[in-house]
């Protein structure tokens, strides 16, 4: 009961727009997927803002930010091999929302997407799109967090010393 208290005192507050949701996402080499997901992302009018760290990806990415004003994209030169948790902590610093929606590149959101419906989350937890004891999502989403933004801070975001793919490798 006192979660079902706490949900719906957070659609209430994005509801009313006392809440935003940022999406942060990284790639490397992934932009023709990430060019039609994002779509899909900045369709979502529960999305607020999209920032995306291209992490020295061969092909451009710049013309993805024309698709919506809500899209920030950082590029990252340089860089030869793709760790995930530092563009992801890198997107999560510019980000701005009170929520943290992390997707993968390669995900796309239908555009009625409800995170609240979809996600059993309140202001103390975070939840991941994995079916598994402890997780709190309908349907497998996966390589996706939802969290507030404070709870993200508090933890130092994801381990930067774990190499590869956070999802693979372990977050937080």
């Amino acid at each position: 009961l006192e979660n079902q208290r706490s949900r719906t005192k957070l659609l209430h507050c994005y509801k009313e727009k006392e809440m935003s949701v940022s999406v942060i996402s990284a790639c490397m080499n992934r932009v023709d997927p990430l060019s039609i997901s994002i779509q899909s992302w900045a369709m979502n009018d529960q999305i607020d803002e999209i920032v995306f760290v291209d992490w020295s990806s061969n092909k451009s990415s710049e013309h993805l930010t024309k698709i919506s004003p809500k899209i920030k994209r950082v590029y990252v030169p340089d860089q030869k091999y793709f760790n995930q948790p530092q563009p992801l902590n890198l997107a999560f610093k510019i980000s701005s929302g009170d929520k943290i929606l992390k997707l993968d590149s390669d995900t796309i959101l239908n555009p009625y997407f409800n995170f609240f419906d979809e996600f059993e989350i309140d202001e103390f937890s975070f939840a991941s799109g994995l079916y598994s004891p402890g997780h709190k999502c309908l349907r497998p989403i996966w390589g996706t967090i939802f969290v507030d933004r404070e709870n993200y801070a508090k933890v130092g975001g994801y381990n930067e010393k774990l190499l590869g793919h956070s999802d693979i490798k372990g977050i937080f």
